[in-house]
């Protein structure tokens, strides 16, 4: 079991290594696209109106496109990382079906997209652009909490995925369907689930006046709900686990 926990963070080590690579090779093109005068950046944006309109009117041409590209690699990212998770469990790692390694996959991997992503976006706004967006940011109590509970509900959120791909494993070794019967049908239902918490959430951020304390609510009840989403995982894979065991 010990070799085959080594080989899972080995695993995952070379997935996010791949994704850093990805990153700094991205940030690389972006950089010299600017030199070359390519990369583009559009200062008159708008300065009323939600969050969210804000935000992409200063996203025009090849910044647009940059985004798209970042968004498109940590989601990547986020469905690979969950999918090696379940690999490896149906492997004979079964010890990935406790909570533990599943909050600890989550961590890891919502750790590994931040900084890639903090990479590839450090060169697709200019400068000025992102000092006129620290100026309009009121960082203040909420807003911190508004940090600390976004950072636990991706964490949470990743860490779910991780174990209910553990537990259709063991339900197509069940013979519950075949395994990629009951990943459609986990995406499908989880997926409703995490949409009823996210679409409210985005809601109170895409407004006008950012309120933190607001959010940072919302952000905890999506937190509940991915763990929730997370022990029904756990204990449906926990007795295939504990019979492996003995």
């Amino acid at each position: 079991m010990e070799a085959r926990m080594k080989d899972v963070r080995r695993s995952f080590l070379a997935l996010f290594g791949v994704a850093l690579v990805v990153a700094v090779v991205g940030r690389i093109g972006l950089a010299v696209m600017d030199l070359a005068g390519v990369l583009t950046y559009d200062y008159i944006a708008a300065s009323t109106g939600t969050l969210l309109n804000q935000v992409c009117s200063a996203l025009t041409g090849p910044a647009l496109v940059a985004f798209m590209a970042l968004g498109g690699m940590v989601c990547a990212l986020a469905v690979a990382a969950p999918m090696l998770y379940g690999y490896w469990f149906q492997r004979g790692a079964r010890k990935l079906g406790g909570f533990g390694p599943a909050l600890a996959a989550g961590g890891a991997v919502t750790v590994a997209g931040l900084v890639c992503a903090l990479v590839f976006a450090s060169g697709i706004m200019s400068a000025v652009q992102l000092a006129s967006m620290k100026t309009k940011l009121v960082l203040d109590g909420g807003m911190a909490l508004m940090g600390v509970a976004f950072l636990a509900a991706i964490v949470t959120l990743n860490a779910a995925a991780c174990a209910v791909m553990a537990m259709c494993a063991v339900r197509a070794e069940r013979g519950r369907g075949s395994l990629a019967a009951n990943v459609l049908v986990a995406a499908a239902v989880c997926g409703l689930v995490v949409m009823a918490f996210a679409v409210p959430t985005l809601a109170t951020i895409n407004v006008a006046h950012l309120d933190g304390l607001v959010c940072a609510g919302w952000l905890v009840l999506d937190t509940v709900a991915n763990l929730v989403l997370l022990g029904v995982a756990v204990r449906l894979a926990r007795p295939a686990s504990a019979q492996e065991a003995k």
